[in-house]
């Protein structure tokens, strides 16, 4: 009878210690939900250099600004917020791995009076947890102004104009059939 006691002890006090024990690549992969808390800010190589507009141009794009979710297991787009702005404070989603992708600014290739800022980021959402996700965005075409000195409608006549492009090499061609991200000012046009 005591070896009984002590078998029915042992295994009472064997199914205690290991119902304790802390499997965490189990919890890992524990189908659940996450929350996901999503900030933003910009990044500028020199801000001495904008003039201290940037923070004011980011905020105006921000009005026109598109926060997509993907999931990186599927490649699927799961939630757009339009403007980003709309997004809620804290997102849930089921447990898994995700990309955040923010466009600021429109879907211009090149504009007079809008800057495009682009940034996005992998996170993992684990179950039961609240995950930070911070998105950078980049500069990816700013406002363009020319202003052409007084001399040059001298020399040039009322004939004149500046191409400013976005692409590593010009070419005059694909720039005049708008083949290519090209703003064209004539004359003192802003």
């Amino acid at each position: 009878m005591k070896k009984l006691y002590n078998i029915i002890a042992f295994a009472f006090l064997a199914m205690i210690f290991t119902g304790c024990a802390k499997n965490t690549e189990a919890e890992e992969n524990e189908v659940g939900e996450g929350i996901l808390r999503v900030a933003y800010s910009i990044s500028t190589p020199n801000p001495e250099s904008t003039g201290g507009t940037v923070g004011q141009d980011f905020a105006e794009a921000m009005k026109i600004s598109k926060l997509k979710i993907y999931n990186n297991a599927t490649g699927g787009l799961i939630r757009t917020y339009s403007p980003a702005t709309q997004a809620p404070s804290e997102i849930m989603l089921i447990s898994g791995n995700y990309k955040i992708a923010l466009e600021v600014g429109g879907d211009v290739i090149a504009s007079r009076t809008t800057a495009k800022y682009y940034g996005e980021i992998d996170f993992d959402i684990i179950a039961n947890e609240a995950i930070s996700a911070k998105v950078v965005c980049k500069l990816t075409s700013s406002v363009v102004k020319v202003v052409f000195e007084p001399s040059v409608a001298e020399n040039f006549g009322t004939s004149y104009r500046a191409l400013v492009s976005a692409m590593d090499e010009f070419v005059l061609s694909d720039a005049e059939a708008n083949t290519e991200a090209t703003l064209t000012f004539a004359k003192n046009e802003n």
